[in-house]
């Protein structure tokens, strides 16, 4: 992974760390003080239990695909050198069948492209995004039940 990428991803999650860590608005219900408490979890890494774990892969993957698509979720995971094993039986237990089924044919198109990315720059390619595009269309067309989900989970936080 190069440099840039890792700065980048640090500078993003300090800043979702610091805006989550300001003193809760009296303003905000009681469900989005822990919609942001999860946040925050999320962005320091410290759901620890199996069932967080999938929560943690969940809100991971969600966020990828809500900022680039399942071909920029791919790259970051494969160069994080994650176990895509791991992933898979996380989003398995995590998704309605429909969008595991749409997750796991866009997975065996990306380990089939066998694509490798060096710097930021390699991860601009229109071609290559245009492959992915029925399967972000399938997440987006259906992500309030992901939404929900992780509403769901949110609101077993104690504040």
């Amino acid at each position: 992974m190069c440099i840039k990428r890792i700065i980048e991803k640090i500078k993003l999650r300090k800043s979702i760390r610091d805006f989550l860590n300001k003193k809760p608005d009296k303003r905000l219900s009681i469900e989005d003080q822990k919609w942001n408490k999860l946040w925050q979890l999320w962005s320091d890494v410290t759901l620890n239990n199996n069932y967080d774990n999938y929560i943690y892969t969940l809100m991971t993957y969600s966020s990828e695909i809500n900022n680039g698509g399942h071909l920029q979720f791919f790259l970051n995971e494969s160069n994080n050198q994650v176990n895509f094993d791991t992933i898979n039986q996380h989003l398995k237990t995590a998704l309605s069948p429909l969008l595991y089924d749409n997750y796991f044919k866009a997975y065996n198109l990306f380990k089939s492209l066998n694509l490798k990315v060096e710097c930021i720059e390699d991860y601009v390619d229109v071609e290559m995004e245009n492959h992915f595009q029925e399967f972000d269309k399938c997440f987006y067309d259906n992500e309030e039940s992901i939404n929900q989900t992780i509403k769901d989970y949110a609101n077993t936080i104690e504040l």
